[in-house]
């Protein structure tokens, strides 16, 4: 009976063990220095984790009868023991601080140990255990008392877990389509999907409604924009979603219906989720007043497009995107990304978030963080009783879902397998939807990209492609060696994204580099001899080199900025690149040994790659206000004039006598365009298979030299929206 009593006594949370019964704090099997008060904090604490414990309790449980300072005493005890758990006020791994309130203990803690701890001051664990030891009768009842507790403790989180259920998880896909699917959103009572798909598997996506398990999808749109996220009206009359236009982002609503479409507001961003308030009268949405700052939540009044702001990250944030309202409507869960905005980051790691937004509460509101992984967060939504959250995490390595209590730190995984992104959970009826593919912005790794393979025999004849150099794993960016003879591209097929090399044909393929992590954007020099390539390492990108014959990599870049996209100077002595290393994406070059880097654009720009005739800086900017497009400036700096209206980053190249490039989408597919530098005029080249779905999240095209072949990259279908049964 010694040893059930001991095992009690003991609480355990991440490395450290709490002995109740001799008032020890150990790590390791190490005794740490924290006694009296701070001790005495800590285990009422422990009692509750999860839950706030105010400090009127504490001031009850420590100083009943005595007249004291408790702020003081409170203060210096919960400092004394985040100095010695290592913990934070500002980012709290254990215990929280909430003004004027009081602490909550955050980290999960081994529920052996806390469920049947006595609600007693601390000094008193000793006593009872001594008490109970020395009186085996009570010892006795006590162990039965235990047993029957755990039992009913058993019963009662079966019947009231978040993932309990009284039937077993059903799960079927929405439509059976092998077209893409994406971003699903519940009606109101739970038995359609709003979703966006693609109607002939390759082109943009449009709204759709479809009833569950039954019925053909209702279109809703019919637009050459792509358009994301819908959104249920509360009263289920209407829909809201996103039209991802040339320079800007349009917020819409249409009847659920079908019918006329109203503009209610324009957004900074296409890829962050919409929720509609349960009132109707609001739409929370993610925005951005300048590209200087980080993104924000903001509140859209249905009725006039008047915009009020709710978030505030900080500024060493990118932002804050992915609001949902709680049921209640009392409350946003959003998604807070770590690195600054314009920043080049990798940029979709970050965590869970929630705000209190009742009234009129302003942007300074302080939110509460869940989760502490800081690793990609793909979408979330509220629980029906809005008690939880369900959100999708990498934190497992692949994109799956997890649900996470507001009162309890610890979170656990949900049914669904991996590669469940941006969930939906009805209102009423006991459903879960999600998109099972990866649409996320930014993050190459989960891309499914593959290296397509087209031969051209004559313009615009649209002729069939083939894999190159395939592989079971994402193959990205490729690029000709000057002769035209081999080709360098990064790809998955490691382990790692690395750099690879292989020969024109796609064989003997080999790796370049070790480095593990991510590497990308391999660019050769003018002698075919060495290849720059952007690496991160600790979530910051450099420009490398490395040599074919397998040389060491060199590291051209430092500091604590990005650095991505090489390309060579025509001479080989200076590498172009992009960096946030003034706070906004800019042009810079480097001298290809290493040395100072000298800033090239003054109002933006990203890839670039030299004139033939050596005399400008051919570059892309993106949905800039001023003007999208290919620019140019001269190669010793001065005016920044656009060269063309077209171009997106990775699809465009520069050969002798001109600009090739892609248009991603017209009424036939993607055709690859040229820009003729003497007469000015763009000529059509090629037209890509019908079937072509160009990888948007990292797009690459390469053309060979005598402008015969061409390398693309293509995503694989995104597949289907699944929809789950009985969820609880």
């Amino acid at each position: 009976m010694e040893e059930n009593v001991q095992s009690h006594r003991l609480v355990r949370f991440g490395t450290f063990e709490v002995d109740l019964h001799s008032g020890e704090l150990r790590k390791g099997g190490l005794k740490l220095k924290l006694s009296g008060q701070p001790f005495q904090v800590l285990a009422i604490l422990l009692e509750r984790p999860g839950q706030v414990v105010t400090r009127g309790e504490l001031q009850k449980r420590l100083w009943p009868d005595t007249f004291v300072d408790v702020d003081h005493n409170l203060n210096t005890a919960v400092n004394k023991i985040r100095e010695v758990l290592g913990d934070s006020a500002e980012s709290p791994r254990f215990i929280e601080t909430l003004p004027r309130r009081g602490y909550r203990f955050l980290a999960p803690v081994d529920a052996a140990a806390v469920g049947l701890l006595p609600t007693a001051s601390p000094q008193a664990y000793a006593g009872r255990f001594k008490s109970w030891k020395r009186q085996p009768v009570a010892t006795a009842i006590f162990a039965a008392f235990v047993m029957v507790a755990g039992v009913v403790f058993w019963f009662y989180s079966q019947r009231h877990s978040p993932n309990a259920s009284s039937s077993p998880f059903k799960i079927f896909p929405l439509t059976g389509s092998a077209l893409g699917e994406a971003d699903p959103a519940f009606s109101p009572d739970g038995k359609e999907l709003a979703y966006v798909g693609q109607d002939d598997g390759r082109r943009n996506f449009n709204v759709y409604v479809k009833l569950i398990g039954a019925g053909l999808p209702l279109r809703l749109t019919s637009n050459a924009e792509n358009e994301r996220f819908p959104a249920w009206s509360p009263d289920g009359r209407y829909i809201a979603f996103l039209r991802q236009m040339q320079q800007r982002n349009d917020v819409y609503v249409v009847p659920a219906l079908g019918g006329s479409e109203r503009k209610l507001t324009s957004a900074a961003l296409y890829w962050s989720r919409l929720s509609w308030s349960p009132d109707g009268k609001l739409l929370a949405i993610a925005d951005q007043a300048s590209p200087e700052e980080p993104i924000s939540i903001v509140l859209v009044s249905v009725e006039d497009g008047r915009k009020r702001k709710v978030t505030s990250p900080p500024t060493d944030s990118m932002g804050d995107i992915y609001p949902a309202f709680s049921p209640d409507g009392r409350t946003l869960a959003f998604v807070r990304l770590r690195g600054a905005w314009g920043s080049l980051n990798s940029g979709v790691d970050g965590d869970v978030y929630v705000q209190d937004i009742a009234g009129d509460a302003p942007a300074t509101t302080v939110p509460r963080r869940l989760t502490f992984d800081n690793v990609e967060v793909a979408g979330l939504d509220w629980a029906a009783d809005g008690r939880s959250i369900v959100f999708s995490s990498s934190r497992s390595g692949n994109l799956r879902l997890w649900r996470i209590g507001l009162e309890i730190s610890a979170s656990q995984p949900v049914a669904p397998g991996d590669n469940a992104v941006f969930p939906s959970i009805s209102r009423k009826g006991g459903r879960l939807a999600y998109g099972q593919h990866v649409l996320t912005f930014g993050v190459a790794l989960r891309s499914s990209g593959f290296i397509s393979q087209m031969k051209l025999a004559g313009p615009a004849n649209g002729p069939a492609s083939t894999p190159f150099c395939p592989s079971s794993q994402a193959d990205i960016s490729p690029q000709f060696s000057p002769d035209g003879a081999k080709v360098v591209f990064a790809s998955h097929r490691s382990g790692d994204v690395e750099i690879w090399l292989c020969k024109n044909d796609g064989s003997s393929a080999t790796q370049l580099t070790t480095l593990g992590g991510f590497s990308g954007s391999p660019q050769w020099s003018p002698d075919g001899k060495r290849v720059a390539f952007d690496h991160a390492q600790r979530g910051r990108f450099d420009i490398w080199i490395v040599g074919i014959d397998q040389g060491v990599p060199l590291r051209l870049t430092s500091g604590n900025w990005n650095s991505v996209r090489p390309s060579w100077s025509n001479d080989g002595k200076w590498i172009y690149f992009c960096s946030d290393a003034n706070g906004i994406q800019q042009v810079w070059k480097i001298p290809s040994q290493g040395g100072v880097a000298l800033q090239v654009t003054r109002h933006g720009g990203f890839e670039a790659r030299e004139s033939p005739d050596g005399k400008f800086v051919y570059y892309v900017r993106e949905f800039y206000r001023d003007g999208s497009g290919i620019w140019k400036v001269p190669i010793g700096g001065g005016e920044e004039t656009r060269l063309l209206d077209h171009g997106i980053s990775g699809l465009w190249t520069v050969l002798s006598g001109g600009v090739y490039f892609v248009v991603p989408s017209s009424s036939h597919g993607p055709t690859v365009e040229f820009f003729n530098l003497r007469t000015q005029r763009i000529t059509q080249i090629a037209l890509l298979p019908e079937d072509t779905r160009l990888n948007t999240i990292d797009p690459a095209f390469a053309l060979s030299p005598d402008a015969r072949t061409i390398l693309y990259g293509q995503t694989i279908p995104p597949g289907n929206i699944m929809v789950v049964e009985n969820f609880r």
